[in-house]
């Protein structure tokens, strides 16, 4: 009896705790994409100083690529996806970019994904599932 109440317990703990994780996940990327969008639709247009960018696109790698702008005195290191991005601060003084009215967050043309909505939404509706699954074991037994 105390060996099954324990995996019945511990059956249903995990998967009320990846239902919290995935929760979170799915709450930040909405709120991450949707910023974004705000950004895109009402921000500024603004042109960025390139204090530091990669010298050779080819060469980039997609997690290590970085580069360094500054905007009214603020510096800011922004990453530039690999390839993706790179081409648009390679050997260039400034950039043309999207901001915020509080010019804290900077986005490059295009950078902005509307299909991050839908794994947003995909990870809340996993993470009901796995409440309601670590309820389901919970009550069965």
């Amino acid at each position: 009896m105390k060996n099954l109440l324990i995996k019945v317990f511990s059956a249903g703990l995990i998967h009320f705790l990846f239902g919290i994780f995935t929760f979170a996940i799915g709450i930040l990327s909405i709120y991450s994409t949707w910023e974004n969008k705000n950004i895109i639709e009402n921000g500024l247009t603004v042109e960025v100083t390139v204090l530091e960018s990669p010298d050779d696109c080819s060469k980039v790698r997609s997690r290590t690529s970085f580069c360094k702008l500054q905007y009214r005195g603020n510096v800011f290191i922004k990453r530039t996806k690999g390839k993706k991005y790179c081409h648009l601060v390679s050997g260039k003084d400034t950039v043309v970019m999207y901001s915020n009215k509080n010019y804290n967050k900077f986005l490059f043309p295009k950078e902005y994904n509307p299909v991050i909505f839908v794994f947003g939404f995909f990870m809340l509706g996993l993470s009901f599932w796995f409440f309601k699954k670590g309820l389901k074991i919970y009550k069965t037994n």
